[in-house]
């Protein structure tokens, strides 16, 4: 995955007139496994979560099992993500469904509604709370 380490080592004046990228790179296809297989299914137990006020959530991802607390702004990103899978047209769709495997649940379904965006005017933790 040498793209990975172009990635990580780019600054913006490096990419200053590069051209725009057109595709995914053709080995992009384990990290897109690991996010329908583990990070998809994740976001959707979290949304779960949120949208049922419960304080933690339970999931497996790559055969361990988890307990982490419920994530508002998870939540706010996976509707985005629907939201954004939505509006393609029906050749992309398939591509992208394609791309993240035959049974991407989370992706395809049409999001319930965003996680409202906290107000505050204190800063917020990567959990939306006050810290």
């Amino acid at each position: 995955m040498a793209w990975t380490a172009r990635l990580w080592a780019c600054t913006p004046a490096s990419l200053e007139g590069a051209p725009q990228i057109e595709q995914a790179p053709d080995d992009l296809g384990p990290v897109l496994g690991i996010a329908a297989r583990d990070y998809l299914p994740y976001l959707a137990a979290n949304a779960r979560a949120v949208s049922t006020d419960q304080k933690r959530l339970r999931f497996r991802a790559d055969g361990a099992a988890f307990e982490v607390p419920a994530n508002p702004y998870r939540a706010h990103c996976l509707a985005a993500l629907q939201q954004a899978f939505q509006t393609l047209d029906n050749a992309s769709m398939a591509f992208v469904a394609l791309a993240i495997g035959e049974q991407p649940p989370a992706l395809l379904d049409a999001p319930d509604t965003h996680a409202p965006l906290p107000r505050s005017k204190r800063p917020l933790s990567r959990q939306w709370s006050p810290s």
